[in-house]
Protein backbone atom coordinates (compact mmCIF):
# COMPACT_ATOMS: atom_id res chain seq x y z
CA UNK A 1 0.00 0.00 0.00
CA UNK A 2 2.98 2.03 0.60
CA UNK A 3 4.22 1.77 -2.78
CA UNK A 4 1.10 2.28 -4.74
CA UNK A 5 0.52 5.67 -2.58
CA UNK A 6 4.15 6.96 -3.83
CA UNK A 7 3.11 5.87 -7.41
CA UNK A 8 -0.04 7.90 -6.66
CA UNK A 9 1.52 10.80 -5.48
CA UNK A 10 4.02 10.97 -8.08
CA UNK A 11 1.70 10.25 -11.07
CA UNK A 12 -0.41 13.36 -9.94
CA UNK A 13 2.57 15.44 -9.69
CA UNK A 14 3.62 14.70 -13.72
CA UNK A 15 0.02 15.06 -14.38
CA UNK A 16 0.13 19.13 -13.05
CA UNK A 17 2.70 19.41 -15.01
CA UNK A 18 1.06 19.48 -17.86
CA UNK A 19 -0.37 22.56 -18.49
CA UNK A 20 -2.73 21.19 -21.60
CA UNK A 21 -3.98 18.04 -20.21
CA UNK A 22 -4.79 19.98 -16.59
CA UNK A 23 -6.60 22.59 -18.72
CA UNK A 24 -8.93 19.49 -20.96
CA UNK A 25 -9.54 17.40 -18.03
CA UNK A 26 -10.41 20.09 -14.99
CA UNK A 27 -11.26 23.39 -17.54
CA UNK A 28 -12.57 21.96 -20.36
CA UNK A 29 -16.03 19.94 -19.41
CA UNK A 30 -17.56 23.51 -17.84
CA UNK A 31 -17.43 24.62 -21.73
CA UNK A 32 -20.18 23.26 -22.95
CA UNK A 33 -21.92 22.64 -19.84
CA UNK A 34 -22.13 26.81 -19.71
CA UNK A 35 -22.61 26.65 -23.35
CA UNK A 36 -25.87 24.75 -23.48
CA UNK A 37 -26.59 25.81 -20.43
CA UNK A 38 -26.41 29.77 -21.85
CA UNK A 39 -28.27 28.57 -25.39
CA UNK A 40 -30.72 26.15 -24.35
CA UNK A 41 -30.22 25.37 -20.93
CA UNK A 42 -34.48 26.60 -19.97
CA UNK A 43 -36.15 24.34 -23.03
CA UNK A 44 -38.26 22.03 -22.18
CA UNK A 45 -36.80 18.81 -22.32
CA UNK A 46 -39.35 16.46 -20.88
CA UNK A 47 -42.11 17.09 -18.56
CA UNK A 48 -40.57 18.29 -15.57
CA UNK A 49 -36.96 18.54 -16.60
CA UNK A 50 -35.20 21.49 -18.82
CA UNK A 51 -32.55 20.81 -21.17
CA UNK A 52 -30.26 21.46 -18.61
CA UNK A 53 -31.07 19.21 -16.43
CA UNK A 54 -31.09 16.49 -18.54
CA UNK A 55 -27.59 17.75 -20.17
CA UNK A 56 -25.59 17.02 -16.83
CA UNK A 57 -25.71 13.09 -16.94
CA UNK A 58 -24.46 13.02 -20.50
CA UNK A 59 -21.48 15.22 -19.98
CA UNK A 60 -20.80 13.09 -16.62
CA UNK A 61 -21.05 10.26 -19.17
CA UNK A 62 -18.85 12.30 -22.23
CA UNK A 63 -15.91 13.27 -18.81
CA UNK A 64 -16.24 9.24 -17.77
CA UNK A 65 -15.55 8.40 -21.62
CA UNK A 66 -12.62 10.76 -21.94
CA UNK A 67 -10.61 9.86 -18.59
CA UNK A 68 -11.21 6.36 -20.16
CA UNK A 69 -10.09 6.59 -23.71
CA UNK A 70 -7.74 9.72 -23.63
CA UNK A 71 -6.76 10.24 -19.92
CA UNK A 72 -5.17 7.09 -18.96
CA UNK A 73 -4.52 5.41 -22.18
CA UNK A 74 -2.04 8.54 -23.32
CA UNK A 75 -0.91 8.52 -19.90
CA UNK A 76 0.37 4.80 -19.84
CA UNK A 77 1.53 4.55 -23.47
CA UNK A 78 3.73 7.65 -22.74
CA UNK A 79 5.27 5.79 -20.05
CA UNK A 80 5.65 2.50 -21.81
CA UNK A 81 7.44 4.72 -25.01
CA UNK A 82 9.95 6.51 -22.17
CA UNK A 83 10.96 3.15 -20.74
CA UNK A 84 9.44 4.37 -17.82
CA UNK A 85 7.26 1.00 -17.31
CA UNK A 86 10.01 -0.87 -18.42
CA UNK A 87 12.07 0.32 -15.41
CA UNK A 88 8.77 -0.25 -13.48
CA UNK A 89 8.87 -4.25 -14.65
CA UNK A 90 12.37 -4.80 -13.79
CA UNK A 91 11.34 -3.56 -9.95
CA UNK A 92 9.12 -5.46 -7.14
CA UNK A 93 5.99 -3.14 -7.89
CA UNK A 94 4.15 -5.63 -10.65
CA UNK A 95 2.02 -4.66 -13.23
CA UNK A 96 -1.10 -4.47 -10.64
CA UNK A 97 0.57 -1.62 -8.72
CA UNK A 98 1.61 0.49 -11.73
CA UNK A 99 -1.92 -0.40 -13.55
CA UNK A 100 -3.86 0.66 -9.81
CA UNK A 101 -1.78 3.84 -9.27
CA UNK A 102 -2.54 4.79 -12.66
CA UNK A 103 -6.24 3.77 -12.40
CA UNK A 104 -6.85 5.33 -9.12
CA UNK A 105 -5.16 8.65 -10.29
CA UNK A 106 -7.73 9.11 -13.19
CA UNK A 107 -10.35 7.68 -10.78
CA UNK A 108 -9.58 10.52 -8.34
CA UNK A 109 -9.37 13.48 -11.27
CA UNK A 110 -12.79 11.78 -12.35
CA UNK A 111 -14.45 11.84 -9.54
CA UNK A 112 -13.71 15.59 -8.38
CA UNK A 113 -15.09 16.88 -11.92
CA UNK A 114 -17.75 15.50 -11.98
CA UNK A 115 -18.34 16.71 -8.22
CA UNK A 116 -17.68 20.43 -8.89
CA UNK A 117 -19.12 19.91 -12.53
CA UNK A 118 -23.19 19.35 -10.92
CA UNK A 119 -22.14 21.83 -7.94
CA UNK A 120 -21.72 24.51 -10.82
CA UNK A 121 -24.55 23.15 -12.65
CA UNK A 122 -27.05 23.32 -9.65
CA UNK A 123 -25.47 26.81 -8.34
CA UNK A 124 -25.80 28.23 -11.68
CA UNK A 125 -28.70 26.86 -13.06
CA UNK A 126 -30.43 25.30 -10.12
CA UNK A 127 -30.89 21.95 -12.20
CA UNK A 128 -33.43 19.43 -11.03
CA UNK A 129 -32.84 15.79 -10.00
CA UNK A 130 -35.60 13.36 -9.61
CA UNK A 131 -33.55 10.20 -9.02
CA UNK A 132 -31.37 8.31 -6.44
CA UNK A 133 -27.89 9.61 -6.13
CA UNK A 134 -26.71 5.90 -5.04
CA UNK A 135 -27.96 4.63 -8.44
CA UNK A 136 -26.34 6.92 -10.36
CA UNK A 137 -23.02 6.60 -8.42
CA UNK A 138 -23.10 3.14 -9.36
CA UNK A 139 -24.07 3.30 -13.06
CA UNK A 140 -21.22 5.75 -12.98
CA UNK A 141 -18.83 3.42 -11.59
CA UNK A 142 -20.12 0.43 -14.40
CA UNK A 143 -19.89 2.89 -16.97
CA UNK A 144 -15.64 3.42 -16.00
CA UNK A 145 -15.36 -0.16 -15.63
CA UNK A 146 -16.48 -0.72 -19.43
CA UNK A 147 -14.82 2.53 -20.53
CA UNK A 148 -11.67 2.07 -18.60
CA UNK A 149 -10.87 -1.15 -20.01
CA UNK A 150 -11.53 -0.16 -23.64
CA UNK A 151 -9.23 2.68 -22.68
CA UNK A 152 -6.61 -0.76 -21.42
CA UNK A 153 -7.30 -2.81 -24.67
CA UNK A 154 -6.39 0.43 -27.07
CA UNK A 155 -2.86 1.02 -25.00
CA UNK A 156 -2.48 -3.04 -25.61
CA UNK A 157 -3.41 -2.93 -29.57
CA UNK A 158 -1.35 0.36 -30.28
CA UNK A 159 2.29 0.46 -30.38
CA UNK A 160 3.29 4.17 -29.65
CA UNK A 161 1.74 6.46 -27.44
CA UNK A 162 1.26 8.90 -30.79
CA UNK A 163 -0.87 5.87 -31.94
CA UNK A 164 -2.55 5.79 -28.75
CA UNK A 165 -3.35 8.95 -28.65
CA UNK A 166 -4.83 9.21 -32.31
CA UNK A 167 -6.83 5.77 -31.83
CA UNK A 168 -8.21 7.07 -28.53
CA UNK A 169 -9.31 10.11 -30.04
CA UNK A 170 -11.03 8.84 -32.86
CA UNK A 171 -13.12 6.23 -30.85
CA UNK A 172 -13.92 9.24 -28.37
CA UNK A 173 -15.25 11.65 -30.73
CA UNK A 174 -17.12 9.06 -32.60
CA UNK A 175 -18.76 8.00 -29.44
CA UNK A 176 -19.03 11.56 -28.37
CA UNK A 177 -20.97 12.88 -31.35
CA UNK A 178 -23.21 9.66 -31.94
CA UNK A 179 -23.84 8.67 -28.52
CA UNK A 180 -26.04 11.04 -27.26
CA UNK A 181 -23.40 13.42 -25.21
CA UNK A 182 -23.30 15.46 -27.60
CA UNK A 183 -26.71 15.67 -29.51
CA UNK A 184 -29.75 13.68 -28.04
CA UNK A 185 -30.36 10.70 -30.06
CA UNK A 186 -33.96 11.71 -29.92
CA UNK A 187 -33.18 14.37 -32.74
CA UNK A 188 -31.95 11.32 -34.72
CA UNK A 189 -33.51 9.94 -37.11
CA UNK A 190 -34.74 6.26 -36.89
CA UNK A 191 -31.91 4.39 -38.57
CA UNK A 192 -29.27 6.73 -36.90
CA UNK A 193 -30.57 6.02 -33.52
CA UNK A 194 -30.66 1.60 -34.41
CA UNK A 195 -27.12 1.96 -35.51
CA UNK A 196 -25.54 3.74 -32.29
CA UNK A 197 -27.53 1.66 -30.57
CA UNK A 198 -24.14 -0.83 -30.62
CA UNK A 199 -22.08 2.30 -29.05
CA UNK A 200 -21.63 1.75 -24.94
CA UNK A 201 -21.34 5.45 -24.21
CA UNK A 202 -25.08 5.19 -25.71
CA UNK A 203 -25.63 2.80 -23.17
CA UNK A 204 -24.22 4.77 -20.19
CA UNK A 205 -26.10 7.90 -21.59
CA UNK A 206 -29.07 6.44 -21.41
CA UNK A 207 -28.63 4.74 -18.27
CA UNK A 208 -27.63 7.80 -16.25
CA UNK A 209 -30.75 10.13 -17.91
CA UNK A 210 -32.63 7.88 -16.96
CA UNK A 211 -31.39 7.25 -13.25
CA UNK A 212 -31.24 11.37 -13.28
CA UNK A 213 -34.73 12.02 -13.92
CA UNK A 214 -35.72 9.31 -11.57
CA UNK A 215 -37.63 6.95 -14.15
CA UNK A 216 -37.45 2.96 -13.93
CA UNK A 217 -35.44 1.45 -15.61
CA UNK A 218 -37.16 -1.06 -17.01
CA UNK A 219 -35.75 -2.46 -20.59
CA UNK A 220 -32.80 -0.04 -20.02
CA UNK A 221 -31.43 -2.73 -17.82
CA UNK A 222 -30.21 -4.39 -20.66
CA UNK A 223 -27.82 -1.64 -20.88
CA UNK A 224 -26.57 -2.43 -17.82
CA UNK A 225 -25.28 -6.04 -19.20
CA UNK A 226 -24.17 -4.64 -22.21
CA UNK A 227 -21.55 -2.29 -20.38
CA UNK A 228 -20.19 -5.45 -18.30
CA UNK A 229 -20.06 -7.46 -21.10
CA UNK A 230 -17.68 -4.75 -22.33
CA UNK A 231 -15.37 -4.66 -19.29
CA UNK A 232 -14.84 -8.73 -19.27
CA UNK A 233 -14.39 -8.77 -22.97
CA UNK A 234 -12.22 -5.77 -22.80
CA UNK A 235 -10.12 -6.56 -19.53
CA UNK A 236 -9.52 -10.27 -21.00
CA UNK A 237 -7.85 -8.73 -24.44
CA UNK A 238 -6.01 -6.20 -22.05
CA UNK A 239 -4.28 -8.81 -20.34
CA UNK A 240 -3.27 -10.68 -23.16
CA UNK A 241 -1.98 -7.65 -24.86
CA UNK A 242 -0.35 -5.14 -23.09
CA UNK A 243 3.12 -4.17 -22.96
CA UNK A 244 5.59 -2.95 -20.66
CA UNK A 245 7.61 -1.52 -24.09
CA UNK A 246 6.99 -0.44 -27.30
Amino acid sequence: MNAIFHLIVIELKLFLREPIAVFFTLVFPFIPLALFGTLFGDQPAMPGFRVIDVYVPALIAMVIAYFGLMGLPIALSENREQGVLKRYKASPMGLGRVLGSHLVVQVMLLAVVTTVLALVAELIFDITFGGNLLLLVTIGVIGCLALFTLGFAVVGACPSARTTQAVGSVIFFLMLFFSGAAIPRRQFPPWLKEATDWIPLSHLVDLLTVVWVGDPLGDQRYSIYILLAIAVVCGVLSRYTFRWEP
